[in-house]
């Protein structure tokens, strides 16, 4: 007998509760549009997408739009042993960041995906004992593949609900072929002016 007591208040409880949390969504109900994007950032160009929230519900809702990077840590390895790790920092911004909508309201949130010549990121390691993080600046090639989250939370409600879309990015880089070719280049035109300098140092002297 007492087993079923317990029972039936630990199911008194469970639907209470499931109850409760649904009129809690109800009234705080919000959507985000597309769940998942795939993207192509050109190299040295700004890309853009946009996701879409909606307010369903009857009640204004206050929202935090942030973007997270799920991938951009990297280990770091130097012959096959990990020396430390590098995090991409892409500077990718979403905006507005913040957001009110009204009910029944949707509202577009764009986000920036910067592609410049140089990718600034983070190098940590540790040096006698101490973690420490050095800026750098590096070039990329061909084609890396980063994961972001958008999440748009709500703020000032009973249950903070959070919503996210997925984008997975394809970033493009420079041709390693043209890299080495603009090496090449540039290697044959410093040859030039030094053989250039040369020649008139030269013929200065002959003069003589």
């Amino acid at each position: 007998m007492q087993v079923k007591a317990v029972f039936k208040k630990v199911s008194f409880i469970t639907i209470f509760s499931l109850i409760f949390l649904s009129s809690v969504y109800a009234q705080t109900g919000v959507g985000i549009f597309p769940a998942k994007i795939e993207i192509e950032a050109p190299f040295l160009k700004n890309t853009f997408t946009d996701v879409t929230i909606f307010n369903p519900s009857q009640r204004e809702l206050k929202l935090k739009v942030e973007v997270y990077c799920r991938n951009c840590e990297r280990d770091v390895k130097f012959f096959e042993n990990k020396i430390g790790t590098l995090t991409y920092d892409l500077d990718v911004k979403a905006f507005p960041e913040t957001i009110t909508l009204q009910p029944m309201m949707e509202q577009r949130i764009m986000v920036k995906f910067p592609n410049p010549l140089l990718l600034k990121g983070i190098f940590k390691t540790t040096i006698f004992g101490r973690e420490v993080g050095i800026p750098v600046y590096l070039f990329h090639f061909d084609e890396e593949r980063f994961d972001y989250r958008v999440v748009a939370s709500t703020v000032s409600t009973q249950i903070e609900i959070s919503l996210v879309s997925g984008i997975s990015l394809k970033f493009l880089g420079m041709s390693k072929i043209y890299f080495m070719l603009a090496i090449l280049v540039l290697l044959l035109i410093a040859s030039f002016v030094y053989y250039i300098y040369n020649k008139k140092i030269y013929e200065k002297y002959e003069k003589f």
